[in-house]
């Protein structure tokens, strides 16, 4: 696994067989595709219930 830092622009569009293009116009850069994939994972029901989990309890 690597940061975000390691991770290239290449590594996601391979992975998803777009071309960069197509990930720039729709979500114009590497950061709003990371804010909108963490949004999206605290809507699933594992990070849903991550947060809930964190938000319940007092201390860690």
């Amino acid at each position: 696994m690597r940061s975000y830092e390691g991770v290239s622009i290449g590594d996601p569009t391979e992975a998803m067989g777009i071309r960069s293009g197509s990930l720039y116009a729709g979500f114009g850069d590497k950061k709003s595709l990371f804010e909108e994939v963490v949004e999206a994972y605290g809507r699933s029901p594992v990070g849903g219930f991550a947060g809930a989990a964190l938000r319940e309890e007092p201390t860690a």
